[in-house]
C-alpha cells in the first residue's frame, strides 16, 4: 500500500513594495471556512483563500445540498 505524501504549503504570491523594489510576501496560505455574514447572499457558506499576513486571493460562495 503506497503512502501519501502532503504537498509543501502553499505561498502567497501578492506583489509588495512598489514599481522599483517589488518582492512576494511569501506567507503561508490558508483555508477558510465560514457561515455566510451576510443573511441576505444566495451562498450558505464563505470560502476564503488567504495568506496569514490577510492578503487575499480568493474566496467563493458555496451553496449546500440537503
Amino acid at each position: 500500500m503506497a503512502t501519501l505524501k502532503q504537498s509543501s504549503p502553499a505561498t502567497c504570491t501578492r506583489l509588495l513594495g512598489n514599481w522599483l523594489i517589488g518582492y512576494h510576501c511569501g506567507a503561508e496560505m490558508q483555508l477558510v471556512i465560514t457561515p455566510s455574514p451576510i443573511s441576505t447572499l444566495p451562498y450558505e457558506e464563505l470560502v476564503i483563500e488567504r495568506c496569514l499576513a490577510g492578503h487575499i486571493a480568493t474566496s467563493a460562495g458555496v451553496l449546500l445540498n440537503d
